[in-house]
C-alpha cells in the first residue's frame, strides 16, 4: 500500500512539474488577475477549443479559448469540482473578443462544486473562459472536469480531468470555505469503464433568460441563497473608502464593462465616457444620437459628445486613450448634470479661496471645479490642494458618480 502510494505522489507530482513547464504563466498570476476584455486571446484556425490549466502555488485557473464556430455549437461549458481538496476561488468569467463579459451560474454540492457558462450566441465573435479555483486542505481525492454541452444536453470533446490528490493538498494554508449543500456532484459524473469520467447530467442545471453580466452568488443546493448580494468586483476589491460606492453602482445598474476590477488603475478619457453614458441612459432610455472623431469610433464616447458631456481636444480627434484630469473629470460631471436636465448651482466662493493651487486650473475647468465642490461631489487631494492635473481612477469615477445619482438621479 505505501509503494503504491509513493508511486502515485511521484506520478502527480511529475505531471505537475510537466505542466508547469508547458503551460504559458502568462496567462495567469496571482498578482495580475485575469486579463482586461480583450486581452491575450488567441487565435485557433480550427473550431476546437484550446486552453490549459496553470498554478501559481496554491491558486490556479482552467483557461479555455473558443472559437466562433465553437461556440456555435455548443449552447454552455461546465467545470465541475468532484472531491474537498480544492474549492473555485475567485472569478469565472466569459470574456467576448468585443469585451462583453458574462459569468458562470455557480451551484455547491454535498461533494463538490459546477461552474456553468452559457453562450451568448448574439456576440458573435471568440471568446476565453477564466476560472479561478484554489487548493484547499482536503481528506478525499479530487477532480476538475470540464466540458462543452450541446443544447440536446449531449457533450462534445475534447474535455479535461485534472487529478488533485488529497495527500498533496495537506501543506495548503487554505480551509475548504464553501458551505455544505445537497446531492453529489459524482450525479453529474459516473465512472467509465475505460478509464476518466463520463458526464452523466442526471443533475441540470436550466438556462437563465438573462445571461448574467455580473457575478452571482451561489446556489447551495437544498439551501436558499445566503448571499444575495456578492461583491460586484472581479479580483482585487476596491479601496475601503470606496466599497459602499461600487457596491452601490452595482446595485443601480450603472457599472458597465471594465468597472469591475483594476479600481486604483487611472481611468482614460474613454473610461469616463463609458461610465457617464451608461448612468445617463439608465434614467433616460437609449441615446440615438452620435457625434464622430476621427481617432474613435467608441459608440459611448459619440453618445457622451452628442450629449455635450466631452468636448474633443482639437483637430476633429478626443484622444480616447490618455488618462483623464481631475479638472476634466470635473467638467464631465458638472455637463452631465447638465444633460440629465439638473445642472448644479455655482459656488459663491472664488476659486483662489477655496485651493492654494487654484490658479494651475485651466479656465474652461474653474467654474465646474467650483459646482463639485460647492456640491459635495469633489474634494481636494490634501493641504488645501485640488491638484487638477492628477490623473482620476476608476474607483474615483464610480464614487463621483454615485453622489451625482443622489443629487440629479435618484428621484428619477
Amino acid at each position: 500500500m505505501t509503494t503504491t502510494r509513493t508511486k502515485k505522489v511521484v506520478a502527480w507530482l511529475l505531471a505537475f512539474v510537466l505542466l508547469l513547464t508547458l503551460t504559458p504563466m502568462s496567462v495567469f498570476s496571482a498578482e495580475q488577475g485575469l486579463p482586461r476584455p480583450g486581452d491575450a486571446l488567441i487565435e485557433r484556425p480550427d473550431a476546437t477549443g484550446w486552453g490549459g490549466l496553470s498554478m501559481d502555488g496554491y491558486d490556479g485557473v482552467r483557461r479555455i479559448v473558443h472559437s466562433v464556430s465553437r461556440l456555435a455549437e455548443f449552447e454552455r461549458y461546465e467545470v465541475i469540482i468532484y472531491g474537498d481538496a480544492l474549492e473555485f476561488y475567485g472569478t469565472a468569467i466569459l470574456i467576448y473578443a468585443n469585451g462583453h463579459r458574462t459569468y458562470a451560474v455557480h451551484e455547491i454540492f454535498a461533494d463538490g462544486e459546477r461552474m456553468t457558462f452559457f453562450i451568448d450566441h448574439s456576440q458573435g465573435v471568440m471568446a476565453e473562459m477564466y476560472v479561478q479555483f484554489r487548493s484547499v486542505v482536503g481528506t478525499r481525492d479530487t477532480i476538475l472536469y470540464s466540458f462543452p454541452v450541446r443544447a440536446d444536453n449531449t457533450r462534445g470533446t475534447p474535455a479535461a480531468l485534472h487529478d488533485f490528490p488529497a495527500n498533496m493538498s495537506v501543506t495548503s494554508p487554505n480551509r475548504l470555505m464553501r458551505p455544505t449543500g445537497e446531492g453529489s456532484a459524482i450525479d453529474i459524473l459516473t465512472p467509465d469503464p475505460a478509464g476518466g469520467r463520463t458526464p452523466r447530467g442526471t443533475i441540470s442545471v436550466g438556462r437563465p433568460d438573462v445571461i448574467p453580466t455580473a457575478p452571482q452568488a451561489p446556489i447551495v443546493r437544498g439551501q436558499t441563497q445566503t448571499n444575495p448580494n456578492p461583491p460586484v468586483w472581479e479580483g482585487d476589491p476596491p479601496s475601503q473608502w470606496a466599497r459602499d460606492s461600487v457596491e452601490r453602482a452595482g446595485e443601480l445598474g450603472l457599472l458597465p464593462d471594465g468597472f469591475r476590477y483594476g479600481f486604483q488603475r487611472p481611468a482614460t478619457r474613454a473610461d469616463f465616457t463609458r461610465i457617464a453614458v451608461t448612468f445617463y441612459e439608465h434614467h433616460n432610455g437609449a441615446v440615438s444620437g452620435r457625434r464622430q472623431f476621427n481617432d474613435t469610433n467608441c459608440s459611448y464616447v459619440e453618445r457622451a459628445a452628442y450629449l455635450g458631456i466631452v468636448n474633443g481636444v482639437g483637430n476633429g480627434s478626443f484622444n480616447p486613450n490618455a488618462n483623464i484630469t481631475r479638472q476634466e473629470a470635473a467638467v464631465m460631471l458638472a455637463n452631465l448634470s447638465r444633460a440629465m436636465g439638473h445642472p448644479l448651482p455655482n459656488s459663491p466662493i472664488p476659486i483662489g479661496l477655496l485651493f492654494a493651487d487654484g490658479i494651475q486650473l485651466s479656465d474652461w475647468a474653474i467654474t465646474a471645479v467650483g459646482q463639485m465642490h460647492y456640491n459635495g461631489i469633489m474634494n481636494g487631494t490634501g493641504n488645501n490642494m485640488f491638484s487638477p492635473l492628477q490623473y482620476y481612477t476608476i474607483e474615483q469615477s464610480i464614487h463621483t458618480i454615485v453622489l451625482v445619482h443622489g443629487l440629479v438621479g435618484s428621484g428619477q
